[in-house]
């Protein structure tokens, strides 16, 4: 094998190592991005026990339409986004 084979079979992983080091350089010299604080969420829950039976004493509280009405004015203006029933 002569120094000409040589260096033709050398050239591949010699350019690889090199784009990979060049690589890597690029990415060692970038510095790391500052945490930052995840803005706060906030949960608006409402919970209501929307009786309808006579028998539990739950008549004169009102139509079941009033009560839907009464949902969705939380809904809508206090910005419930979550009902429990």
């Amino acid at each position: 094998m002569n120094a000409v084979n040589l260096f033709g079979t050398l050239r591949r992983p010699a350019g690889a190592l090199t784009v990979l080091a060049l690589l890597l350089a690029a990415v060692a010299s970038v510095p790391p991005a500052k945490a930052v604080a995840a803005e706060p969420k906030n949960l608006q829950v409402m919970s209501w026990n929307v009786c309808d039976v006579p028998r539990w004493g739950c008549t004169g509280t009102g139509t079941s339409a009033e009560k839907a009405g009464v949902v969705k004015m939380h809904v809508d203006n206090t910005w419930v986004h979550a009902v429990l029933l």
